[in-house]
């Protein structure tokens, strides 16, 4: 049975395939959001790389502020979570899934 992800732009084009690799769970955080002052929030996480990881929000803490209000990037050593909004008036507590390639 087929799995995996697969992502389209507007155009239907294919931007991203993640369902010819495998992966594992890392583990998951907790980071919390503070308001708009700080729209990026650095998480060290030993063995995270930005070429062989990736993280994934799966649950906030406040219904009126969604995971589409943030974005994910690994890098070498852990993660970056980028607050996409300037409209944020309270902390949010983001519970972040962690994964590598294998």
């Amino acid at each position: 049975m087929a799995q995996g992800v697969q992502c389209w732009d507007a155009a239907g084009n294919l931007v991203a395939d993640i369902g010819d690799y495998n992966c594992r769970l890392l583990g998951s955080v907790n980071i919390t959001s503070p308001t708009a002052a700080n729209p990026v929030i650095t998480t060290a996480v030993s063995g995270m790389t930005g070429a062989g990881s990736f993280a994934v929000i799966v649950a906030t803490s406040n219904a009126a502020y969604g995971a589409n209000l943030y974005a994910c990037r690994a890098v070498d050593g852990g993660f970056n979570t980028y607050l996409l909004t300037t409209s944020l008036s309270v902390a949010v507590t983001l519970t972040v899934y962690l994964y590598g390639f294998i």
